[in-house]
């Protein structure tokens, strides 16, 4: 298979934008920051496409699931009630509150994962290590209606929060959502998920993010910083497909797409579920376009079945790969909400209510840290490096992440100095990283710079203010000293903050203020 090696826009996951114009307009920074894209070259994915054809299974026998017609909602309720009491012990139902093959697709994977069980050891090993959701049906009333849009007229997959609404909150992006699409957003928030495959039809093809940006152009999408991930997963499927893997589908002679990218005929997905997932969850999301007709003929629903087993599976295994642990704090206590950063991933991930954390990622070498801040302190670790030598599917490293105290202090440095405005602004600069020799300064403030004249002498009044980053051992050990703790935690509540904080500012005060007269010109003070 041939693919695209010149550069592509790589479009990060920042900024505040809005849409000019109703249909397909353009996207307009808001945010008052400009947004740097950048253009990357594509040569990793002949790398990722021949290291996906080494993996290739499509030798292996494909369980026989007979599809002859499509269900009936009924049929389809029936069915999986009846999979769920014969095999309690492996699956339950629930509902949460789009094209047809791909839900016959679900409803025959379901039926093989179950009775595979304890029969085939890929499958077994499968259900024993990961939690398989499937959502058959996102819209049965537009199944039942024989159209794509919902009993509202609403085309679902087109009503999913977008580029307009990065850094809102989820309850706000709920605001005026069509019921269905409300039913999925709350449904992926409330699970953890790492990975999922969204099917459809029309035109045989696998795609990922992005498929709306405001780096995309008028024939080509932009990409994300996880493009190299998307794009294994993407040929993961495609190599254990029965005919994908070789460019081509049989109906017609045109390439077949693996990738963002997109010629002119192609569509842009405005408010898709794919890019949702990517932009306001930690899952990674693959569309999966199974056939050039919108609705296949029923009688060919064993053939898509036969053509996209493997596939499935295959995609299914490769979530045992990159890097996963726990966030906790030092005595262990896992941190619910931790946000997560990787090198070269331009988003955070959001840790579990267990304080778990999972990534698919790409063989390569990262550095990963953690961070978990409340209204009573912020904890942060320090940067891991990981190297990951193994493919996705081959097995995750594990990474526990330890996040301590991050004990700040904030000092105003101030004093009288003969010179002119800049000199004494330079001089004092350098007093204060003398004064805090050794430590982080993350912030030195100017606050003010009065000059005057006395005796002919131009006299300047200067006040810094400073803000550094506390070496925790050494206020561990003033604080063992004075009262007997051996470790410092963020507190639990606004009492134990206080008591943090006076106990802060008593170390504060004796190390760096106290008898630090530096001369009689510079002082330094612990600003409240």
């Amino acid at each position: 298979m041939t693919v695209q090696t010149e550069s592509v826009c790589r479009m990060p996951l920042e900024g505040r934008w809005e849409k000019e114009g109703e249909v397909e307009g353009q996207w307009r920074n808001v945010g008052g920051v400009e947004v740097d894209t950048e253009q990357i070259e594509m040569v990793d994915r002949i790398r990722i496409e021949e290291q996906c054809r080494k993996r290739i299974q499509l030798g292996k026998k494909v369980y026989t699931v007979p599809i002859h017609k499509y269900h009936t909602h009924t049929k389809l309720k029936e069915e999986i009630n009846a999979l769920t009491t014969k095999f309690s012990e492996l699956a339950v139902q629930y509902n949460i509150g789009k094209s047809v093959s791909g839900r016959e697709l679900l409803i025959a994977l379901a039926r093989a994962l179950c009775e595979q069980y304890g029969q085939d050891s890929a499958i077994t090993n499968l259900l024993q290590t990961v939690e398989i959701h499937l959502l058959p049906s996102m819209n049965p009333d537009g199944y039942v209606l024989k159209t794509r849009n919902n009993a509202n007229d609403k085309d679902l997959n087109r009503g999913f929060p977008d580029w307009g609404h990065l850094g809102t909150e989820h309850s706000l992006r709920l605001d005026d959502r069509e019921p269905e699409v409300a039913a999925v957003m709350n449904w992926i928030s409330s699970n953890n998920f790492l990975l999922s495959l969204s099917f459809h039809d029309g035109w045989t093809m696998i795609i990922f993010p992005w498929d709306d940006s405001p780096g995309c152009t008028t024939t080509d999408n932009a990409v994300c910083s996880e493009d190299n991930a998307f794009y294994t997963l993407a040929q993961t499927y495609s190599c254990n497909h029965k005919f994908m893997h070789t460019g081509h589908c049989p109906c017609h002679s045109e390439a077949l797409p693996i990738g963002n990218y997109r010629e002119e005929e192609l569509e842009v997905v405005e408010g898709g579920m794919q890019d949702y997932n990517y932009m306001f969850s930690n899952c990674m999301e693959l569309t999966v376009e199974v056939s050039c007709d919108k609705k296949p003929a029923g009688k060919t629903l064993t053939c898509h079945w036969e053509n996209n087993y493997q596939s499935m599976l295959s995609v299914l295994q490769s979530v045992d790969g990159g890097v996963k642990g726990l966030v906790v704090d030092e005595v262990g206590v896992p941190l619910a909400g931790a946000k997560v950063r990787i090198s070269g991933v331009d988003k955070e991930i959001v840790a579990t209510e267990r304080g778990e954390y999972w990534r698919l990622l790409v063989p390569g070498t990262y550095v990963i840290t953690a961070r978990s801040e409340s209204q009573y302190g912020l904890l942060e670790s320090e940067p891991t490096t990981v190297i990951i030598s193994h493919n996705m599917g081959d097995g995750a490293i594990v990474i526990h992440i330890v996040a301590r105290m991050k004990l700040p202090g904030r000092f105003l440095v101030s004093g009288y100095q003969a010179g002119d405005k800049k000199a004494v602004q330079l001089e004092g600069e350098n007093v204060v990283r003398d004064i805090f020799i050794g430590y982080e300064i993350v912030l030195t403030d100017l606050v003010k710079n009065e000059a005057r004249v006395q005796a002919t002498m131009n006299i300047c009044y200067i006040v810094f203010t400073v803000e550094v980053v506390l070496n925790s051992k050494a206020v561990v050990a003033y604080f063992k000293e004075r009262w007997g703790d051996e470790r410092i935690m963020r507190p639990a509540c606004s009492i134990d903050q206080k008591k943090l904080h006076r106990r802060l500012n008593s170390f504060l005060e004796e190390t760096f203020c106290e008898d630090k007269l530096l001369s009689s010109r510079w002082t330094v003070r612990v600003e409240d």
